[in-house]
C-alpha cells in the first residue's frame, strides 16, 4: 500500500514525463492506479482521488474516464465524509475551472526544503563537545604529574660510575687542615684534589700519592 502512495503521488506530480512511452500512457497509468483502489485503506484512497484530479490537469483527454469514477455512488454516497468531499469537489473543480485556473490549483507541488534532523543535529552537537573535550589537556592533572616527576629525580640517587669499580682511587673533597690525619696508618693509594688546593704548605696535583714509599729493591 506504501508503493501505491507514492506511486500515486508521482504519477499526479510528474506523469507526464513517461506519458510519450505507449506502455506508460496517460489513459494506462490511471487505469494501473484506479485498479488498486478498492483494496486500500481510506487513508490512500485520499491520495488516489487527489491524483485522479492532478491527471485531469496533466492529460484532459482522459477527463472523462476521470470524471465517471469521481461521480461514481462509491464515492459520493460513501461512508467516508473525507471521500464523499473529496469526490464531490473535485468532480465540479473539473466541470467549472478553466484549463488555466485547473493549471493554476493544480501546480506541482514545491520543492521540499531540506531539514536535518533535530536527532542528528543533537549526535552531532555532542560528538563535536567530545572531541574538544578530548583535545584540552587537563592542566591540574598535567602539573601534578610534573611535580611527581621532578620529585622523583631529586630523590634518585646517584648511579655508581661503574668504570671506578676496580680502582683504588678515593675521590674526596681535601680540607687544609688535618688531611694526612683523615687517612688510617699505613694507607697508600691515590687521592684526586681540586686544582690548586694547599695541602701542608703546599700545593698538590690532582693525583698526589699518600702513604709511605714502596720499599726500594736491593742492588
Amino acid at each position: 500500500e506504501n508503493m501505491v502512495k507514492v506511486g500515486a503521488y508521482i504519477l499526479g506530480e510528474f506523469g507526464n514525463l513517461i506519458a510519450g512511452d505507449e506502455r506508460s500512457g496517460p489513459i494506462v497509468q490511471f487505469k494501473l492506479l484506479h485498479s488498486m483502489f478498492h483494496l486500500c485503506s481510506n487513508t490512500t484512497k485520499y491520495i488516489l482521488l487527489s491524483t485522479y484530479i492532478k491527471l485531469i490537469n496533466l492529460f484532459p483527454e482522459i477527463k472523462l474516464d476521470i470524471e465517471e469514477v469521481l461521480k461514481h455512488d462509491n464515492q459520493l454516497r460513501n461512508s467516508d465524509a473525507e471521500i464523499q468531499q473529496r469526490a464531490m469537489e473535485y468532480t465540479k473543480l473539473s466541470e467549472i475551472a478553466t484549463s488555466d485556473l485547473l493549471a493554476t490549483v493544480l501546480e506541482e507541488m514545491p520543492q521540499f526544503t531540506e531539514r536535518e534532523s533535530s536527532l542528528l543535529a543533537k549526535l552531532k552537537k555532542k560528538s563535536n563537545t567530545l572531541v574538544k573535550e578530548k583535545e584540552i589537556p587537563d592542566t591540574d592533572n598535567s602539573s601534578t604529574q610534573i611535580v611527581a616527576k621532578e620529585t622523583e629525580v631529586v630523590a634518585k640517587p646517584p648511579e655508581p660510575n661503574l668504570l671506578d669499580l676496580n680502582t683504588s682511587t678515593v675521590v674526596a673533597e681535601i680540607e687544609p687542615a688535618g688531611f694526612l690525619d683523615s687517612f688510617p696508618t699505613g694507607f697508600t693509594g691515590t687521592v684526586e684534589t681540586p686544582d690548586d688546593s694547599p695541602v701542608l704548605g703546599g700545593t698538590l696535583n690532582n693525583h698526589s700519592e699518600v702513604g709511605p714509599s714502596p720499599p726500594q729493591p736491593s742492588a
